[in-house]
């Protein structure tokens, strides 16, 4: 994909640009115009506006937690798999190998996936929150129910055990649990919900500033790279807090 790119572009080397294009066509599909016929320029802007705030949430949770993925990419840039923009993240090496995720890890993740839903809440209201965190709820309520159900990372409320099939694909099927033990599982999870909830809350409330600029730096660019966000992590909170793996010669 990257060679296409590459030639169309009327390029004898494939350049980091052609990589990165051809990564984010396969994942995300290609990229949409932001502007439309019959859309006016104000309600353009406000699209912009809601999807800067979202995926900055997603950016700075991530930025902010130490251990977690790194930032590569912030983009509000529409896709044709749908997507009004998105954050690609970068997972260490160690636990690509692995394929091992702590608990710290898992929780984190929960935070991350809300950092959408609630940067929306915070800037615009409860009222005004969108659906535009669909897919990310769904993530958040998957990997919470596998926490509780197949992971045993609820042992103080259930015995440390898989309640469910690892294969169980389908997150909202009944497991072979007792309704006893399946209500238990659904309070699990709705507090580890809960719990990443109030933390993505509280890190993009004391880091408001913060998710202002990121914001007004995609829209002014569309699209910025992780160097230019630990740049902004700096500049407003002091230090990079979530180091990124150097890349190897």
């Amino acid at each position: 994909e990257a060679a296409i790119v590459a030639a169309r572009r009327g390029k004898d080397v494939i350049t980091y640009d052609e990589i990165d294009f051809a990564i984010d066509r396969l994942t995300v599909g290609m990229q949409k115009t932001t502007t439309s016929p019959t859309q006016s320029k104000a309600s353009r802007m406000k699209r912009q506006e809601l999807v800067a705030f979202h995926e900055a949430g997603h950016a700075i949770m991530a930025a902010l937690t130490p251990g977690y993925d790194s930032v590569a990419k912030v983009t509000i840039i529409p896709r044709s798999n749908g997507a009004g923009g998105f954050t690609l993240f970068t997972p260490s090496e160690d636990r690509m190998e692995s394929g091992l995720y702590s608990l710290r890890y898992l929780k984190a993740q929960l935070a991350v996936a809300l950092g959408g839903r609630v940067a929306e809440e915070l800037a615009f209201g409860a009222e005004e929150v969108t659906t535009g965190a669909s897919n990310d709820l769904q993530q958040v309520r998957n990997i919470a129910r596998r926490m509780t159900a197949q992971w045993g990372f609820s042992a103080d409320s259930l015995a440390p055990t898989a309640w469910e099939p690892a294969e169980q694909t389908n997150a909202f099927s009944r497991s072979s649990a007792s309704e006893e033990t399946e209500a238990t599982i659904d309070s699990e999870v709705a507090k580890l919900v809960a719990d990443a909830y109030d933390v993505c809350k509280t890190t993009l409330e004391r880091n408001r500033d913060l998710l202002d600029a990121v914001v007004d730096e995609l829209l002014e660019k569309e699209t910025i790279d992780g160097t230019e966000l630990d740049a902004l992590v700096e500049k407003f909170v002091g230090a990079v807090v979530n180091k990124r793996e150097p890349l190897l010669a």
